[in-house]
């Protein structure tokens, strides 16, 4: 279906092509998933900000729920991408950023700004070595 529907990108909503795909039916659907623009065939602004800030958060997050002011990191990293190595550098968090890497046994993190705890996403087996390096913002 994704190849019909981008073979039907530059069609007007409504046009059907030989395979009877009807665009105003499938822009109609994706409305009611973020685009406020029915005629559209990319998200608008917002959503696509919004798309941008989950894809931050599925890497590391400061988690305004817990008690004791926590950076959640790697709560959208699945199990299965544990056994390769991963890195994230310079990401912004409120009042500082957070750099880590993943070696496929132990987590390394640098946070800059304030102090704040770590935890790691549920993907992570407990008990993961965790080394954190807290660094005063700026330097």
């Amino acid at each position: 279906m994704c190849e019909a529907i981008c073979s039907h990108t530059a069609a007007s909503p409504g046009d059907s092509g030989s395979d009877g795909l009807d665009l105003r039916r499938v822009a109609g659907h994706i409305g009611a998933r973020g685009w406020h623009n029915d005629t559209a065939v990319s998200p608008d602004y917002e959503t696509a900000a919004l798309l941008l800030l989950l894809q931050q958060d599925m890497l590391a997050y400061l988690d305004g729920g817990a008690v004791e002011s926590t950076v959640v990191v790697g709560a959208g990293i699945t199990p299965a991408w544990l056994s390769q190595p991963m890195a994230v550098s310079d990401l912004a968090l409120p009042g500082g950023s957070i750099t880590w890497q993943w070696d496929g046994r132990k987590m390394r993190v640098t946070l800059r700004g304030p102090a704040r705890k770590i935890q790691l996403g549920s993907a992570f087996p407990p008990g993961t070595e965790l080394s954190v390096v807290q660094k005063p913002l700026g330097r």
